[in-house]
């Protein structure tokens, strides 16, 4: 009796971890608040563009009116435009341009740009 208990739940684990690839499973990441966007207006003191090979990620230094800067992770999906309103890269984007930065926190701390316009 005891050994046919045991056969009967092992069989029913098994047809769970058969069947366990059917519902999704919850992954913890995470994503930025997009109900605060915040604006930002001010002058770039400094812009990286991503390097794979050396574990870079694009980000951009912007100057605030008031002194402080702050670091923006530029993403693939941010949006850059240039003062005619043209899509444009983050490359063309250069030192003591004035730009306006709509950008998001996300739950580690970091500052996300959602788009960037250059000013003229």
């Amino acid at each position: 009796m005891k050994n046919s208990l045991l056969v009967f739940l092992v069989c029913l684990g098994a047809a769970e971890i058969c069947h366990a690839e059917n519902f999704p499973v919850p992954v913890f990441v995470s994503a930025p608040d997009t109900t605060i966007v915040q604006t930002l207006t001010g002058s770039i003191d400094a812009v990286s563009i991503a390097d794979t090979a050396k574990g870079l990620r694009s980000e951009i230094i912007i100057s605030r009116q008031n002194g402080t800067q702050l670091v923006l992770i530029v993403k693939t999906t941010t949006t850059i435009y240039d003062a005619a309103w043209k899509p444009t890269g983050l490359d063309v984007l250069r030192k003591k341009d004035r730009v306006k930065v709509k950008y998001v926190t996300t739950g580690e701390g970091f500052a996300e740009a959602l788009s960037i316009k250059q000013l003229k």
